[in-house]
């Protein structure tokens, strides 16, 4: 195994580490924007599977995604980790982290769910 595979291999280690034990980290910006990223495609994705399996449709939907990943975002941060947030760039940029890939994960999943379960029209391929 290369000295860059370990080196990868052992910053994986060390954000789950830190992320089983929140109180004792110490967090670098990229470690925390590439959790905060990874948290809004999962949160994207279950979202976007419950909107599409219920029969959601329009502004209501997209609306919900935003507020719920804000708050599973702000919760995550201020309860879970317990950071200060201005060590990182404010509210803003933590809660923005990722935003526009989870939006677009979170269309891809609701659009394909409810065109599959609700619509009659049968995905060829899949």
């Amino acid at each position: 195994m290369s000295s860059k595979t370990q080196s990868k291999a052992g910053a994986n280690a060390s954000v789950i580490s830190k992320l089983l034990s929140p109180a004792d980290a110490t967090w670098k910006k990229d470690e925390l924007m590439n959790v905060l990223f990874t948290l809004k495609i999962v949160v994207a994705i279950g979202f976007g599977c419950m909107c599409g399996l219920l029969p959601i449709t329009g502004w209501p939907a997209f609306v919900g995604y935003i507020v719920t990943s804000m708050v599973f975002t702000l919760g995550f941060y201020q309860s879970y980790l317990q950071i200060d947030e201005e060590e990182f760039g404010g509210h803003g940029e933590l809660l923005n982290e990722g935003q526009a890939m989870g939006l677009g994960a979170f269309a891809l999943c609701w659009i394909l769910l409810y065109t599959e379960v609700h619509s009659g029209f049968e995905l060829k391929g899949f």
